[in-house]
């Protein structure tokens, strides 16, 4: 018997779509299939290949959306076929990720976990390797042009793109982007203010947690089981009150995720071992629950009606309501 699905499917694609991706890129697209089915698939002009080289977190990335599904999947090519099973639709709709400082205290990580905790030598260690990937990352003009890429500048441009960072999640006011564009890469974007603002907000964290995978376990079904991982986990800090943000510059960065590898997984087995996400784990507040969610494009541009475009007719080009459960 053919399981039948547990939500109509725009439904499940809204609730897919809020997963988290690099620059909230959203690097993803979903069909309809028979018996309830779900097709992932990966939009690779959504690609970062600065930050992301080898589409990695790309994968990852829809493996957090195959991840929120919470049913079994196969990957046949670049399409992963999923067969949706209950949703935590509340705590995915709850669920974001945090910039910036946390809010103190140690946080109610879950158990068993894995988690460093603040102070011991592994703890240091990632603080190391965010210093070295900081100096690297925000000295590299190409890291820094692909970031304000991906920035929205004011209220126009969030409304029309629903994708990026937007200025609010940054902090920033709004701007026309000819001002905002080297204002930030030149003022802000730079080694020094960019560790300043990362060590001040790991010093608001209690916990650091960290995804690897095996060395030869590398590609994209090994990625998507990652990131179906790392949702549940994020679900899982979700209901436990715990605020959660990416250091991923760790891993982005080959040398510096090479020292880290060699200082923070330290026997045989984890040896073999190369971290693929860092997370900075604290308490939540009810101020950065109250913050602006990040955008999330409109079901109908992520939504295939066919397998080579997201439209049968261009002149079918409908805008889409914004869905709330989407975040970044």
């Amino acid at each position: 018997m053919v399981p039948q699905p547990t939500l109509p499917f725009r439904e499940l694609v809204a609730l897919a779509s809020s997963a988290p991706s690099s620059h909230n890129s959203q690097p993803w697209l979903f069909k309809e299939s028979s018996g309830g089915g779900v097709e992932v698939r990966p939009d690779l002009t959504r690609a970062l290949p600065v930050c992301d080289p080898k589409q990695r977190e790309l994968w990852v990335s829809v493996g957090c959306a195959v991840g929120v599904l919470n049913g079994t999947w196969k990957l046949e090519g670049d399409v992963v076929r999923v067969t949706p099973g209950v949703p935590r639709v509340e705590v995915v709709k709850k669920r974001r990720s945090v910039r910036g400082a946390h809010g103190g205290g140690t946080a109610d990580v879950p158990p068993g976990s894995g988690c460093v905790a603040k102070g011991g030598d592994e703890w240091k260690a990632i603080v190391e390797a965010v210093k070295e990937a900081d100096a690297i990352q925000w000295s590299d003009d190409a890291y820094r042009d692909e970031l304000v890429d991906w920035i929205r500048f004011n209220r126009k441009e969030v409304d029309e793109r629903r994708d990026g960072l937007s200025y609010a999640c940054t902090g920033s006011p709004p701007m026309p982007r000819f001002i905002g564009r080297p204002l930030l890469k030149w003022l802000f974007l730079t080694p020094a203010t960019q560790l300043k603002a990362d060590l001040e907000a790991i010093a608001t964290s209690s916990h650091f947690k960290v995804f690897a995978l095996a060395d030869d376990d590398a590609g994209p079904a090994a990625w998507i089981q990652l990131g179906v991982e790392l949702m549940d986990f994020l679900l899982d800090c979700t209901e436990r009150n715990v605020a959660v943000s990416f250091l991923n510059q760790c891993c982005q960065v080959d040398s510096v995720n090479a020292t880290l590898k060699a200082s923070l997984l330290g026997d045989d087995e984890n040896k073999r071992k190369t971290p693929v996400v860092v997370l900075r784990l604290g308490t939540m507040t009810p101020d950065l629950i109250a913050k602006p969610r990040a955008p999330r494009r409109p079901l109908d541009d992520i939504i295939l009606l066919s397998d080579h475009r997201a439209y049968d007719d261009e002149d079918d080009l409908k805008p889409s309501p914004v869905v709330d459960c989407a975040i970044e």
